[in-house]
Parts: structure tokens; C-alpha cells; sequence
């Protein structure tokens, strides 16, 4: 799935106008109960949802696509697939503090990464993955939002499509993963926030096999995987509960 510049720039526009237009609203309400205040009463439990783009490479799977797609090294430098390349997903996950200075939140997260070959159209390769995760979180609470840093680990299913005009092959895949991560939320009102979130991720993915046990082969008769290294940003709504 390809983003262009425009979006991307759209994408990070209406981030910014989320937290500056959150952050105003919090601070001109005097008669806002703080999350400051709420959290001295009470530990949180909070919920969040929403959606990111991230940025991944797929090195095993480029290495593959040089290899399948006919006069690939005849393509224009301009036209071929980059390191990195995008992909959209969506997110929830639950969130408990356990200590005055952590907390412990589980995740869900779904990706769909698409890649064509635009010089050669009849070619495309797509995965959806499956992203559970448990993170440890540092919290660093403000009067009206908190930072958060986190490191979590998890454990990726995929389902990979190879496309030839009309015809399909599919595989699967899965592998662990960890991930770094800083929140920002930016508290809207009593019990909901602004969830913004950066982070980078590595993933170690098992070789592709398809429902026969048949393995997806490259150059020099090699297995391929999706193992890769991302970064990506998120953006939603986190409600508290105090």
C-alpha cells in the first residue's frame, strides 16, 4: 500500500492540530478533574483504539520480489521497490497502572502492508498480520496528560498473498516481536485523552509455507520470511477510569 507525500504530511498535520487543540481545551477548564488529581485517589484502568502508519523493511521478501518479477533488474532505479515500504493497521488494547510509576498494557493490533510493482502491475504481494502485545510502561503523569515509555514484546501471525494477474498463492508465518514505544496522551475531558504514539519494532518471522507444507523458495533455492524492522506512528483516543 503506497502513501504518497501529501498524505503523509495531511496525516501529521491533523496529529498536531489533535494535540495543540486538546492541550488548550484542558488547560482553559478550571473545572476539569485533572488526571493528576484522579490518580491520587485511585491506580488507572484505561482503553484505547485508532489507527497508524508504519514503515517497515522486508529484506527476505524484496530479496524475493528481485527474484520473481521477469527483467527486474532491467526497472528503472526510481520504479523499484524501496527498503522500506508502508503499511496502514488498526489498534485497541487495555491498560492497568500497577505501581505509582508503571503500568502494564496488553494490545491488539491488525496490518495490512501491500506491494506493488508499478513497471510491473501484474505483480503484487500483500500480508495482513495478527500483533498481540504486552508492554511495560514507565508513566510520567502531568496535570492534564501523561508521557509514557514503554518496551513490550508480543508474538506476529501473518497471512502473505503472491498475485499474478488473476492467480493466487498463499502462505503463513509467525514469529515474535519487540517493540520501544513513547504515548503521549492529552487529557480532553474528565476520563478520555488524546493517544499519540511513536515507536520502533523488530520482528523475527518464521519461513513462508503454504497449507501443504511446501515452503515459498527464492534465489539459490532459499526459504523467505517477513522478519523486518519498523517505526510508525498511532493515533487514537485512550479513556480512563480512576
Amino acid at each position: 500500500m503506497k502513501l504518497n507525500s501529501n498524505k503523509i504530511r495531511q496525516f501529521f498535520v491533523f496529529i498536531l492540530f489533535i494535540i495543540s487543540g486538546s492541550e488548550a481545551f484542558a488547560a482553559g477548564d478550571s473545572a476539569l478533574a485533572s488526571f493528576s488529581s484522579q490518580s491520587k485517589k485511585n491506580f488507572f484502568t484505561s482503553f484505547s483504539f485508532g489507527m497508524g502508519i508504519s514503515y517497515s523493511d522486508n529484506p527476505s521478501l524484496l530479496e524475493y520480489i528481485e527474484f520473481d518479477v521477469i527483467d527486474y533488474s532491467q526497472i528503472p532505479n526510481d520504479e523499484k521497490i524501496p527498503n522500506f515500504t508502508s503499511g496502514i493497521f488498526f489498534f485497541g488494547s487495555a491498560e492497568r497502572q500497577i505501581l505509582n510509576d508503571f503500568s502494564v498494557k496488553g494490545e491488539y493490533s491488525y496490518t495490512i502492508k501491500t506491494i506493488n510493482v508499478p513497471y510491473s502491475p501484474n505483480y503484487q504481494y500483500s500480508y495482513y498480520m495478527h500483533q498481540p502485545m504486552l508492554t511495560l510502561n514507565y508513566l510520567i503523569p502531568q496535570k492534564h496528560s501523561y508521557f509514557k515509555i514503554g518496551l513490550g514484546g508480543g508474538y506476529n501471525f501473518s497471512d502473505f498473498t503472491r498475485t499474478y494477474i488473476t492467480a493466487e498463492s498463499d502462505y503463513k508465518s509467525s514469529g515474535p516481536a519487540v517493540k520501544f514505544e513513547m504515548v503521549f496522551n492529552a487529557q480532553l475531558g474528565k476520563n478520555s485523552s488524546t493517544y499519540l504514539s511513536g515507536f520502533l519494532m523488530k520482528s523475527f518471522m518464521s519461513d513462508l509455507k503454504n497449507s501443504g507444507g511446501t515452503y515459498l523458495k527464492g534465489p539459490q533455492n532459499s526459504n523467505i520470511n517477513l522478519s523486518s524492522f519498523g517505526m510508525g506512528v498511532k493515533l487514537g483516543l485512550e479513556l480512563y477510569f480512576f
